[in-house]
């Protein structure tokens, strides 16, 4: 996605049709610094995020990741100054990134916005296993989902990404920016939230499908395959 993004290859690849979010969106996402910086910029709750490098004195714990990202493998938990050198050595190029309590929950959101500016959102609290969403419910939370629509329009998405959050002094901080597709889908499109059939529908030119919500209290849990149970 980078790579297309880049040599602004985001139409086609020779006779196939992309699926991919908007430039705006992409851009964001991408980079991990990037994404702090547009969150302050718009006025959303942000984590606090800078380059290693930089040397700033930081409180403990703090989370050091990839600036561009490739999954929960290069994130880290740094617990102290020792711990933090280490990484830092290790992974010069990373950021640093406040981290954000997560008793109250973790929370994955899929988001989609349609060409004309129908905005759609589903919110799973969920529990990561081996890095991957491995079990989730829906919620209703007005205050994520108010976030998420203003989200979606400042990126002036157009497609479908993923928003990763945290409760944090009572409000939803957005710590990562998906700009894809992301590994819920398929639970997202068992559950209702079907993203990928509107992101199709639109690349050829049909009418988007009704969406009528997902109940809250679905919960999903992935084994061998996908599961889903419904209150």
């Amino acid at each position: 996605l980078r790579l297309l993004s880049e040599i602004d290859c985001l139409d086609n690849v020779g006779q196939a049709k992309l699926l991919t979010a908007s430039a705006k969106a992409l851009a964001v996402g991408f980079d991990k610094l990037t994404t702090a910086e547009f969150l302050k910029e718009h006025d959303f709750p942000f984590p606090v995020t800078s380059l290693l490098e930089e040397g700033k004195e930081r409180d403990f714990p703090l989370i050091v990741k990839s600036r561009q990202g490739s999954g929960s493998s290069s994130v880290f938990k740094a617990e102290c100054l020792e711990e933090f050198l280490f990484l830092k050595k290790k992974n010069p190029n990373f950021i640093a990134q406040e981290y954000l309590d997560g008793t109250s929950g973790e929370f994955t959101c899929g988001l989609y916005r349609s060409a004309s500016g129908t905005v759609r959102a589903i919110i799973l609290k969920r529990e990561l296993i081996g890095g991957f969403s491995g079990y989730g419910e829906v919620i209703e939370n007005p205050q994520i989902e108010a976030l998420l629509i203003e989200l979606a329009e400042k990126l002036e998405l157009r497609g479908s990404i993923n928003v990763q959050l945290r409760i944090s002094n009572g409000k939803p901080v957005v710590f990562e920016i998906n700009p894809r597709f992301s590994s819920t889908v398929l639970f997202r499109h068992m559950l209702g939230f079907q993203d990928l059939v509107w992101a199709v529908e639109e690349r050829l030119g049909l009418s988007l499908s009704p969406y009528q919500g997902v109940q809250s209290g679905c919960k999903f849990y992935k084994g061998f395959q996908e599961y889903i149970s419904k209150p």
